[in-house]
């Protein structure tokens, strides 16, 4: 598993030109105390650097004796989070196992990562040393990154949590803003195990985002990790512009195969007609027409013509004679 390394060993008082160095720290603006650590992967390659803020050392001192840090960048759990987040939410107030009104007591700042360029994600998660005393899990956690992507991942075990995102969208906010839905303070809700959620920033301008988890009070332990991706890209849905997605492919649709003995490509007409996807003739006919446009051209076997927002990025591909596409990503649906 990972391991931690403190590459700072003081805790204490803010130090802002030892701050400036490494990030802006905005939380240290407000937040009395923080302690930096380097979080390794197993193979001790990939690190993440965080900050960890709070106004109480203690809570920052136990919460490292508490928590072993892991990060890693193979987890499955992930892949899923990504292709099915939660689409239910709630804005709710105070209920009888849920803080949703304090604020964090201890904010997990990502200050920067050295993860594989092959790696398009990772994940924080935190395993239980079975130690309390000031922090208790119970306590809302703040998880702040300039990455552009963060969710979370509900383990499979315990309770359900709730998490809400705010955002900073200019240089010069300090004051985070709330992300409302239909008017009202949005909270997803994670009502089984395995659940995923994250929320697509993608028609919000921000340079800095903030996810709030919420756990249930009677929850021993953190029964979530935090996942971030490092490009929006890679926020695909299920949902498809051409064809049906295929769930064994994480970000695939599938519309169709050709025929047998024939071969499969797409070709730009240009102009209003576009780009199609193609194949080669069997026998000297096009014996699949499956679309009111689909048939000889002269030349090859038309058999759909591949939306503008697919074919103008080069998100189409060919998988043997299986006629593939990339999901629409979530600020597309």
């Amino acid at each position: 598993m990972g391991i931690i390394a403190c590459q700072k060993e003081e805790l204490g008082k803010n130090v802002n030109d030892n701050s400036s160095k490494i990030s802006n720290y905005e939380e240290s603006q407000t937040r009395k105390f923080k302690k930096e650590v380097v979080v390794y992967d197993k193979t001790n390659k990939n690190n993440v650097m965080i900050a960890l803020h709070s106004d109480d050392e203690n809570i920052i001192s136990d919460f490292l004796k508490n928590n072993e840090l892991i990060i890693n960048t193979s987890d499955a759990d992930i892949v899923k989070a990504l292709s099915k987040p939660v689409s239910d939410y709630e804005p709710i107030g105070n209920d009888l196992n849920h803080d949703m009104v304090t604020e964090p007591k201890l904010v997990i700042e990502l200050i920067k990562q050295n993860i594989d360029s092959e790696n398009k994600y990772f994940s924080l998660r935190f395993e239980s040393k079975n130690y309390m005393k000031n922090y208790q899990s119970g306590y809302p956690i703040g998880f702040e990154t300039n990455s552009q992507i963060i969710g979370s991942v509900h383990l499979g075990y315990g309770y359900s949590y709730f998490s809400g995102y705010q955002f900073k969208a200019k240089w010069w906010n300090t004051l985070w803003d709330d992300v409302y839905v239909n008017g009202a303070k949005s909270f997803f809700v994670n009502a089984s195990p395995n659940y995923y959620n994250y929320y697509d920033f993608s028609n919000i301008t921000t340079r800095k985002r903030k996810m709030t988890i919420r756990p249930d009070r009677r929850q021993g332990g953190m029964n979530y990790e935090v996942f971030y991706s490092k490009m929006a890209d890679n926020a695909l849905s299920r949902e498809c512009f051409l064809g049906s997605y295929d769930p064994n492919n994480f970000g695939e649709c599938y519309y169709g195969t050709v025929p047998e003995g024939s071969s499969a490509f797409w070709h730009d007409y240009g102009g209003t007609t576009g780009t199609w996807f193609m194949y080669t003739p069997v026998n000297g006919t096009c014996p699949w027409k499956p679309e009111p446009g689909s048939g000889f051209d002269g030349a090859n076997c038309r058999v759909v013509k591949i939306p503008s927002a697919i074919a103008n990025y080069g998100r189409q591909y060919i998988w043997r004679r299986n006629l593939l596409t990339e999901s629409k990503r979530f600020g597309e649906i």
